[in-house]
């Protein structure tokens, strides 16, 4: 998504990809790729899974500058019902077409983390990502969204005790510099 966020705003709106932007963008992209280097092969199996993994980043990246640029004049918290509302549509036809049609009665557990999900990643989540977008660049914006992997990564190992490889630390050592690029202004940058 951070790829084409940049890349997108560069053509449609004329925001500069510069040097530190461009440098940023390719920690990032490394980092990315240091985390799918153990799926190529899956990839390579399922060239349709790959290909609706660019199309989604694309679309939420296009969706950034819209929400950047169309000064979408709702809170954050009915923009993202609205958001469920619309996309529960097509995940409901999904659901059917795909499904086995066996009804259940979801258990107590279940109920808790589909309610879990619905308030912390899902509104809260997209809040902040809507408080993001509003006070950050589009490029840079986009970018921030590297961090989530990092965050998940930390929290599989101090969660569930998941390894953090030679992979995992070199994917974060780019992240944290793509991020450190952006977000950490030198002596001679302009306030």
């Amino acid at each position: 998504m951070p790829l084409w966020a940049a890349l997108f705003s560069w053509l449609f709106y004329g925001e500069p990809l510069r040097g530190r932007m461009l440098l940023a963008l390719a920690f990032g992209a490394s980092g990315v790729a240091l985390l799918m280097v153990p799926s190529f092969r899956d990839y390579a199996n399922a060239p349709l899974g790959f290909v609706l993994g660019l199309t989604g980043g694309a679309g939420w990246a296009l969706g950034t500058i819209i929400l950047k640029r169309g000064a979408v004049a709702v809170p954050a918290s009915v923009l993202t019902g609205w958001q469920l509302l619309i996309t529960a549509v097509p995940c409901s036809i999904g659901a059917a077409w795909f499904g086995d049609w066996q009804w259940f009665i979801p258990s107590t557990t279940s109920l808790i983390v589909i309610a879990y999900i619905t308030i912390v990643p899902i509104l809260v989540g997209n809040v902040c990502w809507i408080a993001i977008v509003g006070l950050l660049p589009t490029q840079v914006a986009g970018l921030s969204a590297i961090a989530v992997p990092m965050v998940a990564m930390i929290s599989g190992a101090f969660i569930h005790a998941e390894p953090l490889g030679l992979t995992q630390w070199l994917a974060m050592g780019c992240t944290a510099i793509a991020l450190g690029l952006l977000l950490v202004r030198g002596s001679g940058a302009s306030r």
